[in-house]
């Protein structure tokens, strides 16, 4: 198993629909797109719903990505591991009054922020429903990615838990 789960959170409301939604990190797998991208790590976010009336309203993984269903975002480097950690279910980080979410990844490398979005607003979700870490940039629609100095010591530890 590529850890699947290792993490799971609840990210607040990221489209914007009036429903609180959530992901669960693999952060060991090999993102099925790609090549040469060996424990990358995929993060799987699922939309949430006003009523779950069974079981068979539980969108599978091999779902997705569907952008009806939710968002996968994939790492787009080999080792990163990304979804080790998640968090900040509830937070507005970038003040435009929709949740946004923060996703770890134990290489030390990184830890990315994600964009909320208004639910059917012009600054929408990718059609894919993929979105890479390679996208998320400072001053991306996404969101961007923080990065440890290197000489700081902890570099290694950088992005593997997060609690707000």
């Amino acid at each position: 198993s590529p850890n699947f789960g290792y993490s799971a959170n609840g990210i607040g409301d990221i489209n914007d629909d009036g429903v609180d939604d959530f992901a669960f990190g693999a952060s060991s797998a090999t993102p099925s797109n790609s090549t040469g991208l060996i424990s990358a790590g995929v993060v799987f976010v699922i939309w949430g719903k006003s009523s779950w009336s069974s079981s068979s309203d539980w969108p599978s993984i091999s779902s997705l990505p569907n952008i009806s269903l939710g968002l996968v975002i994939i790492g787009s480097t080999a080792n990163l591991y990304l979804g080790s950690a998640l968090s900040c279910g509830g937070c507005d980080l970038n003040n435009d009054g929709v949740d946004d979410f923060i996703i770890g990844s134990d290489s030390g490398r990184a830890v990315f922020v994600v964009f909320g979005r208004r639910h059917g607003g012009t600054s929408s979700w990718p059609s894919t429903g993929i979105i890479s870490t390679s996208d998320l940039i400072i001053g991306g629609v996404h969101g961007f990615k923080i990065i440890p100095g290197s000489s700081n010591g902890w570099s290694s530890y950088f992005g593997y838990i997060m609690l707000l």
